[in-house]
């Protein structure tokens, strides 16, 4: 058979392009690469027999990237690492067989002072490569067993200290991918993520509800790729514990809300008492606001009324991120608690002018509590409202017909706060769509008081539509 002449193009530019230039021409390179899928899926086995052979050629190929591969050259490296993603790709299981040598020498790009793009590619290839394995058992054993502990302990090195705890200055997007990567292959090999499990829930932490007050910048999608990631953790439990582990975690979190929630509410005298039985803190009103920080498993420390409603908001996104994934086992979902934590933030809006225009009607505000802060509170609540409705939805996509016993007391919510919360665009969007949502699960019970209440919800969907309708251009 001939040899495609692709094929015959890659082997004579990686054999005479300098490692340097690979670079420049790695798109052209992988083009070809991809061009080969009939020779690189072909077995191999009479690669000796035939100077000019098909399988000769392919063998000298693999030889020039696993050069590259473990070669001086970080440029070399670079495009090494895209051309074994291209070849395992498009070679399934012939190449995947023989990629032994090829993993170890990705893994040790990770050690190496290459660029964070490097990494992060070498990341990504590595994952998909332990991906494709999962279905052929004996590469597993081979392959992904022996070499998955070392990509796990090396991605960790790249973004934290193991012996300090620290975190280190590394782009977001190369945690990302590292965080995305253990997403994908945890649930798929718990038991040997488990003896990391300790380390990637200290790192994951920082960032599943920052603030400000962290000193960096955390992208919205790293915020997300985190809190999923330690979403997962709970299935590196022993066996047939995760789903403890998940309600564990889960009730964890809802204590942690509340507390940050002690805080960050001080400036109101609350109403709300609970009815699962918690006991709100005793909280100086003479030091900073403040919370966080108190061990190295905490979250990151925070101080001010605007990085608590941060953190708040955060750990209520952290809170729905535990309802997107599927569990490894059933799991009894602590639906008492939550709600009543999400009562209570529901249950604190701006004071508003009073009807005669003597005062002001609504909350009871604490005297010792300055004005700046009371005024960040009432600014930051519509963001919270939308938090606590992204968990009613999020719950309500999940139970189902299941939610039903809690259905009425989330539209009570949900319109008791729209007067404060509507000034605010996106607090009306998720509004309407959990009233939209929840409407079908009560309605028929719903008594005249709870229906009147609605009325201004309704008004002001109307309103928005008869707006839109005028914009539209003729």
């Amino acid at each position: 058979m001939s040899i495609p002449p692709e094929l015959r193009v890659l082997n004579h530019q990686l054999s005479t392009v300098p490692a340097a230039q690979l670079p420049q021409i790695t798109p052209l390179l992988l083009r070809n690469v991809l061009r080969c899928q009939g020779p690189l899926s072909s077995p191999s086995t009479n690669a000796a027999k035939d100077d000019d052979s098909e399988a000769t050629a392919v063998h000298k190929l693999k030889n020039h990237v696993s050069r590259l591969l473990n070669g001086k050259s970080a440029e070399g490296r670079f495009a090494a690492i895209i051309l074994v993603k291209g070849i395992i790709d498009v070679g399934g299981w012939e190449v995947l067989r023989e990629a032994g040598p090829l993993v170890k020498g990705l893994l040790g790009i990770l050690t190496k002072p290459d660029p964070a793009a490097s990494k992060r590619l070498c990341i990504i290839t590595l994952s998909s490569i332990f991906v494709m394995t999962h279905q052929y058992q004996s590469i597993v054993r081979e392959i992904t067993t022996p070499n998955l502990p070392t990509f796990i302990s090396s991605c960790l090195a790249l973004i934290s200290s193991k012996s300090t705890g620290k975190l280190l200055d590394v782009p977001a997007s190369l945690t990302e991918s590292i965080f995305d990567a253990f997403s994908t292959l945890m649930p798929r090999h718990p038991a040997i993520f488990r003896p990391a499990a300790g380390q990637i829930r200290q790192v994951t932490r920082v960032y599943v509800a920052p603030t400000f007050c962290d000193g960096f910048f955390v992208p919205e999608s790293l915020k997300e790729s985190a809190r999923s990631l330690a979403v997962l953790l709970h299935q590196t439990a022993p066996k047939n514990t995760s789903g403890e582990e998940w309600g564990k975690n889960v009730r964890e979190l809802v204590k942690e809300i509340h507390t940050t929630t002690d805080q960050v509410y001080r400036a109101v005298v609350e109403d709300w008492e609970s009815a699962a039985g918690y006991v709100s803190q005793p909280v100086d009103v003479n030091e900073e606001l403040h919370g966080g920080g108190k061990s190295k498993d905490d979250y990151p420390a925070w101080t001010g009324i605007d990085a608590g409603l941060e953190r708040l908001q955060g750990l209520l996104g952290y809170l729905e991120e535990h309802f997107k994934h599927h569990t490894a086992t059933a799991v009894t979902v602590p639906l008492g608690i939550i709600d009543d934590l999400l009562t209570r933030l529901m249950s604190i809006a701006a004071p508003q002018p009073s009807k005669n225009g003597s005062g002001r009607d609504g909350m009871r505000l604490h005297p010792a509590i300055s004005r700046e802060e009371r005024e960040g509170l009432w600014s930051g609540l519509p963001q919270t409202y939308i938090g606590v409705m992204e968990v009613y939805g999020i719950l309500i996509e999940r139970l189902q017909h299941n939610f039903t016993s809690l259905a009425q007391g989330c539209l009570e919510q949900i319109t008791w706060t729209f007067r404060t919360g509507k000034q605010d665009e996106k607090y009306r969007a998720k509004a309407y769509d959990v009233i939209a949502t929840v409407l079908p699960l009560c309605a028929s019970g719903l008594p005249k008081p709870s229906i009147d209440r609605m009325t201004s919800v309704i008004v002001s969907c109307c309103k928005e539509l008869r707006t839109a309708d005028e914009v539209v251009p003729a």
